[in-house]
């Protein structure tokens, strides 16, 4: 009996031990299953949320300009409506997008014209002003963080003092006020050179025209602007 569990020991060692017998390799484990992709925001979603967002810009809210110059202005077809004066514009803007406001603006010059009063070397000189405004709505760009670009539209008046006003053929010319109205438009350019938290000085050029029943006035000059947003 001894003898017969004897053998079956020796036996079984000996099937554990013959060559090409493998042990058993553990069972590799199964793979992770991916992760879900996460889903994509509502478009509609997104614009509501950034429509609330406050600009990161250095440009936010209202910007009011003040700014002030000289200008050279000429007329076509008006007479006494050309030359040199002053000029200034209040400039009120909202920003639209981080390059872009809207703007409202008022924008005026002057300039000088002298009367003789009478004959010879004792004739009297005076000097009139006569002015041009423009009420303008229009845009403001930045181009970079300094450069800019203006244009607007509206609507422009002219008074003269003491101009030469037309005549019929062969009758003298006399002198009197004149009142203009009509579309005007302009454009600029300007460069922030510098910015003090919420104070801008600026340096800008602008062209304004004005398109009257007797003619053209065309306005252009250099300013420096004051801003505070």
């Amino acid at each position: 009996m001894r003898v017969a569990a004897g053998i079956a020991i020796l036996a079984s060692l000996l099937l554990l031990t013959a060559p090409g017998q493998a042990s058993p390799e553990p069972a590799s484990p199964e793979p992770a299953s991916p992760e879900a992709p996460p889903a994509k925001p509502d478009p509609a979603a997104v614009r509501a949320g950034e429509a609330n967002l406050e600009s990161t810009t250095s440009r936010s809210g209202i910007v009011v300009t003040l700014a002030f110059g000289g200008a050279l202005t000429l007329g076509f077809g008006i007479n006494d409506s050309t030359g040199s004066g002053g000029a200034g514009t209040f400039r009120i803007a909202r920003v639209a997008t981080p390059d872009t406001l809207i703007t409202l603006e008022i924008l005026g010059s002057a300039l000088f014209h002298q009367v003789r009063s009478g004959m010879g070397a004792d004739a009297e000189t005076t000097t009139y002003t006569n002015q041009v405004s423009s009420f303008l709505v229009g845009a403001q760009h930045y181009v970079n963080a300094g450069l800019w670009l203006r244009i607007a539209a509206g609507f422009g008046r002219y008074f003269g003092d003491e101009v030469l006003l037309d005549a019929p053929p062969g009758e003298p010319m006399l002198r009197g006020d004149i009142r203009r109205a009509g579309p005007a438009g302009s454009v600029g350019a300007g460069l922030d050179v510098l910015r003090l938290k919420r104070f801008r000085l600026s340096a800008e050029i602008c062209s304004t025209g004005m398109l009257t029943r007797d003619g053209v006035l065309s306005s252009s000059g250099f300013l420096i602007g004051f801003s505070l947003d």
